[in-house]
């Protein structure tokens, strides 16, 4: 929204814009502050004044007292609910350490008292999917749709490859566990309809 739009949208006179490089390099350079001080003189632009936060702050209570409305739903129309319903990544991140840590800890021993491998380059690959996907704007759900569907395909691959790897060092680890000197075993199974053991 341009500046005589939302000054006329909102009954003000006043419209704060912060300027600079933001998150990529600290604030404003030399050649902003000087284009903007040029700007200041330009014939039917608004006038520019630099100020802080809370001379904005005070200035928009001087021109409105009470008259702002009340705002109860989301502003953003690009990152849309980014800060509070935007869990699905948040929730999938950690899932998916933890999954592969259960997968992980499972190799492990699979691969120390069983078969003597371990799936490293699977997992390797995960974490970084899961790493990846921790970047400022990704996590928080700062990104565009595209951004957040692709993150939770990511995280549907390292599911895959957490419950594969779980799945088949759980399976190797109990198929040479001996179970037929247990007692009532064969008779406390034998209406299952799972591989068994023996």
């Amino acid at each position: 929204m341009v500046v005589p739009e939302f000054c006329t949208a909102n009954n003000m006179k006043t419209m704060l814009k912060v300027y600079g490089v933001g998150d990529h390099g600290g604030g404003p350079t030399r050649r902003d502050l000087e284009k903007l001080i040029e700007m200041n003189t330009w014939p039917a632009f608004p006038a520019i004044q630099f100020g802080t936060f809370a001379e904005f702050f005070a200035a928009v209570e001087e021109e409105t007292g009470d008259k702002l409305p009340v705002v109860d739903e989301e502003l953003n129309s690009v990152f849309t609910g980014c800060y509070t319903t935007q869990t699905r990544i948040k929730q999938s991140n950690r899932i998916g350490e933890a999954k592969l840590f259960d997968a992980e800890t499972c190799s492990t021993l699979n691969s120390l008292f069983v078969s003597g491998e371990y799936p490293s380059k699977t997992y390797e690959e995960a974490w970084r999917k899961i790493l990846f996907n921790q970047f400022h704007d990704i996590i928080t759900g700062s990104c565009v749709i595209d951004t957040r569907e692709y993150a939770m395909g990511q995280f549907q691959q390292v599911l895959a490859a957490a419950n594969t790897g779980y799945i088949q060092a759980v399976r190797n680890i109990a198929s040479r566990i001996d179970t037929s000197a247990l007692p009532g075993a064969d008779e406390d199974c034998k209406y299952t309809t799972s591989e068994g053991a023996g």
